[in-house]
C-alpha cells in the first residue's frame, strides 16, 4: 500500500517511488510487478501509466464475518489430476479476470505450476461441484483471516463451502477478490458477502522488468 501526502503530490513523488522498486526487484531478480489502484483514482492510475504500467484485469473486494465453531467439522484439502488442473485454468473464473487469480492481497498469473504449488501448501480444496483455494488464517488488522480464490464450479457453492472451511480454521472474516461483473457481486451478497470500502472496484496493473 502506498500513499502520498497531500503536501507532495504532483512533485513526481509517485514515480520516484516507482523506479526505486523497479530497482530494487531488478537487483533481486524479481517481476513482473503488479498493483492495483481504485477505478475512481485517476491520479494514481495517471502515475502506474506515465510508469510504464498496464492495466490487465478488472476485480472487485468481498468480505464477511465468519462464526468460529469450535467443534466444526474440518474438509480436506484436495489433490487433483492434472486433467482436473488444466480444466481449472480453462474455466470462466480465471479467464474473466484475464487469467490471473487473486490470493490474499495478490494478484497472480495463474498457472498449473501455481496451483500445484497452493495444492502442496493445502489450500486447493474440491467440494459441492467447485474448485477454490482457502489460505490458513493469518492476522490482518488484529483479526484472523483466510481469502477465496474460485477456480472453477457454481460461484454460490464455492462461497458457502469455503465460509465453512475456514471458519473450521479459525478465521473470524473471510475475504475473495472476484471478477467486476453484476452477477458475481449480487451472488456474493446473496451468500453474505459485502463490498469493502476500499477495494469496490479494482484496476490491476503490470509492468514486465
Amino acid at each position: 500500500m502506498a500513499r502520498t501526502d497531500p503536501a507532495w503530490r504532483r512533485r513526481g513523488v509517485a514515480i520516484f517511488l516507482q523506479r526505486q522498486i523497479i530497482d530494487y526487484a531488478k537487483g533481486k531478480e524479481i517481476g513482473p510487478l503488479r498493483l492495483w489502484v481504485l477505478s475512481k483514482n485517476r491520479a494514481s492510475i495517471n502515475a502506474c501509466e506515465k510508469g510504464g504500467f498496464k492495466q490487465v484485469c478488472e476485480a472487485a473486494q468481498v468480505f464477511c464475518r465468519l462464526r468460529v465453531k469450535k467443534k466444526a467439522k474440518r474438509v480436506r484439502p484436495t489433490s487433483v489430476s492434472n486433467t482436473q488442473l488444466q480444466s481449472f485454468l480453462r474455466s470462466g473464473h480465471p479467464t474473466k479476470m484475464n487469467g490471473y487469480i487473486a490470493r490474499q492481497w495478490h494478484f497472480m498469473r495463474s498457472s498449473e505450476r501455481l496451483l500445484r504449488r497452493l495444492e502442496r501448501q493445502g489450500e486447493l480444496y474440491v467440494a459441492e461441484n467447485s474448485a477454490f483455494l482457502v489460505t490458513r488464517p493469518e492476522i490482518r488488522f488484529k483479526e484472523p483471516q483466510s481469502s477465496l480464490t474460485i477456480l472453477t464450479g457454481p460461484v454460490p457453492n464455492s462461497m458457502k463451502s469455503a465460509k465453512k472451511i475456514a471458519a473450521a480454521l479459525g478465521a473470524k472474516i473471510l475475504s475473495s477478490y472476484i471478477p467486476y461483473e453484476h452477477y458475481q457481486l449480487s451472488i456474493a451478497k446473496k451468500c453474505g458477502f459485502k463490498r469493502s470500502p476500499w477495494g469496490k472496484y479494482c484496476l490491476v496493473f503490470e509492468k514486465k522488468i
